[in-house]
Parts: C-alpha cells; sequence; structure tokens
C-alpha cells in the first residue's frame, strides 16, 4: 500500500477499494477485447476503437465515482509504478494504447464542453439506453412514426436520462447534442445506429413541439 499511498489518501483507497467490486467482472472482457484490437493491429485513433475507449471511460468513471482527478492519479500511478500493476491486469502498452483512443474522443468532447460541464456529467446509463434502443429499433422496424405512442414514450425516457446525465443543465445538454452531432469521434460510440437515432432525434423534437 505505500506506493498507493503516494498517490492517494488513506480515504481515497478505502473508497477505492470499496468501489473495486461493483466493477470488477466487467474489467477481463474490455481489457481482453482491447488487446485483440491492439494485436490484430487496430490504430489507436481508428473509430473501430471508439466503443471500447467510451466504455473504459465509463468504468473508471464509475470506480471513481466520477473524480477526474482520482483518475488522472491512478493513470500517473500505473504508468510510472511496475508495482502497481497486477500480474493479470492491463500492460503498460496497452494502456498506453486505450488511452490515446480516449484522448482523441476528450479532445471531441472539450472542443464543446469546458472543463466544467464535463465535471458536472453523471455516469452514462448505457444499460438503459441499449434497452431503450433495441425496443425503439424494433418499432422502426415495424415502420412506427416519431408521434407513435409507443416511441414517444421511448423519447421522453431517453430525454429523462439525457438530462439527469447533464445534470439537468439545458445548456450542457445543448453542447453535448452539438458535439455527437458533428464529432464522428462520438458518433463511433453512440449505442444507437443512425437510423435508430433519426428517429429518435425526430420523436423528441415532436415532444418538444407539444
Amino acid at each position: 500500500m505505500s506506493t498507493y499511498g503516494r498517490y492517494f489518501s488513506p480515504e481515497e483507497i478505502r473508497a477505492l477499494m470499496a468501489n473495486w467490486k461493483a466493477v470488477a467482472d466487467q474489467w477481463p472482457p474490455l481489457i481482453a477485447e482491447v488487446s485483440e484490437r491492439m494485436a490484430r493491429g487496430v490504430p489507436a485513433d481508428a473509430l473501430e476503437l471508439q466503443p471500447l475507449a467510451a466504455r473504459w471511460m465509463t468504468l473508471m468513471g464509475q470506480w471513481m465515482d466520477g473524480n477526474y482527478d482520482l483518475i488522472e492519479r491512478w493513470g500517473e500511478m500505473y504508468r510510472s509504478e511496475p508495482v502497481a500493476r497486477r500480474d493479470d491486469g492491463p500492460s503498460a502498452a496497452l494502456i498506453g494504447y486505450i488511452e490515446e483512443a480516449i484522448g482523441l474522443r476528450m479532445a471531441a468532447l472539450l472542443r464543446h464542453l469546458d472543463a466544467e460541464d464535463f465535471a458536472r456529467l453523471g455516469t452514462p446509463p448505457d444499460a438503459a439506453w441499449r434497452r431503450l434502443s433495441g425496443e425503439l429499433e424494433a418499432l422502426r422496424a415495424r415502420g412506427a412514426a416519431p408521434g407513435d405512442p409507443a416511441v414517444q414514450a421511448i423519447a421522453r425516457e431517453w430525454a429523462a436520462l439525457f438530462d439527469a446525465f447533464c445534470d439537468h443543465d439545458p445548456g450542457i445538454a445543448g453542447r453535448l447534442m452539438q458535439a455527437m452531432a458533428t464529432e464522428p469521434v462520438l458518433q463511433a460510440a453512440a449505442v444507437t445506429a443512425p437510423p435508430v437515432r433519426e428517429l429518435l432525434l425526430r420523436a423528441m423534437a415532436t415532444l418538444r413541439a407539444a
């Protein structure tokens, strides 16, 4: 623990250890997927890697309670202190690889959000958004229109989740929507396919006009 003590307070170490239980099972499959892309020679700046970069960021946020100072310190420790790396943990090379992809994602976000905006974002409710995306895809396949009551119900739930993710700040929500609309790096990790996203956006516009 002496190595950890150079980077974190005793309270922070206790919180990290407690939070680890909630995310521990999700790391091995994600590391394996990143390792497979790296072994296959997928460039770190490839859009193919962005869904994994987004998942990595989300898991780190869950583990570190969304505290980006903690995330930065953890990264510094992992890069600088070989003793901090578990035998079954990711290699320094893999960390460098995924950090490059994450850096591209962060740069895209920070073209639209400032650091204070970014710090206020919550943990993305990816599981709920994927569920809603699947339901919306099924409705789209049946030819449902944006004003269909079932589509509208999904749009309302999605909007509520997005509002909470943006700390109930319409300014942050608008800037993040603009980022998603204009940044291919962010679109590559979206939980919705383009046709589903188009239906969702039209349904949300119908909601706002009602």
